[in-house]
């Protein structure tokens, strides 16, 4: 999204409401980049912005040479990224996605975290047992400690389920999410309107399942 189409999207967003005030209630928000310290939801500019609220994720963590790569897209781009861009190193390229998400919710900025351990939905396919690695499992916990720390929201992302039977964050952290009293925002990420509503009453049942009715709504 370029600024000019930042200020179009906020006119829209004003010009809906106008539309359908007194119907439904419309917030206006973006999901942004974290990269560093200089472009993440901390940046200026996005502070600027009027958004009633922020989501932050990492999509591109950076190679040894400080290049700047894709590691959120299908897993067969990630299987060649890996290998092309970061000498197939699995471990460097997760270590980082988990360091770059600590260093952006140090930063501040933000309101929601998106998608916190999507890298293991790719990574998975490298190392199916990497969600079992003792370093794996302590720094998604760094991760989620911090998150709870800072009462920064966690978004359950729903669009990998009816794909790939998976959310983001992964069922398994549910549990520890739910006792620290995190708060918790159901998301279809959705990239196309007919998914708008893809896979949000599973993600509730399961809410409801793990703790009688969690007040996720």
């Amino acid at each position: 999204m370029t600024v000019s189409s930042a200020l179009e999207y906020l006119a829209d967003i004003c010009r809906l409401r106008e539309q359908y005030d007194g119907k439904i209630k419309i917030l206006a928000s973006m999901e942004i980049d974290y990269l560093n310290d200089d472009w993440g939801p901390a940046n200026d500019y996005f502070q600027s912005l009027p958004l009633d609220y922020r989501i932050g994720s990492v999509h591109f963590i950076p190679t040894r040479g400080g290049d700047f790569v894709d590691i959120d897209g299908s897993p067969d781009r990630f299987v060649v990224n890996l290998r092309e861009r970061f000498g197939g190193d699995l471990r460097y390229v997760v270590e980082t996605f988990f360091h770059q998400s600590i260093a952006m919710v140090e930063r501040g900025g933000l309101d929601i975290i998106g998608h916190l351990d999507k890298v293991a939905h790719n990574a998975s396919a490298v190392d199916p047992e990497v969600e079992l690695r003792p370093w794996y499992r302590s720094l998604v916990g760094e991760l989620m400690d911090l998150v709870t720390s800072k009462n920064i929201a966690v978004e359950i992302n729903t669009k990998a389920y009816a794909g790939a039977h998976r959310f983001f964050p992964s069922v398994d952290h549910w549990p520890t999410l739910i006792a620290s009293g995190a708060r918790i925002v159901v998301n279809s990420d959705a990239h196309y309107p007919d998914l708008i509503d893809a896979s949000r009453s599973e993600a509730y049942a399961i809410l409801d399942a793990l703790a009688g009715g969690y007040n996720s709504r």
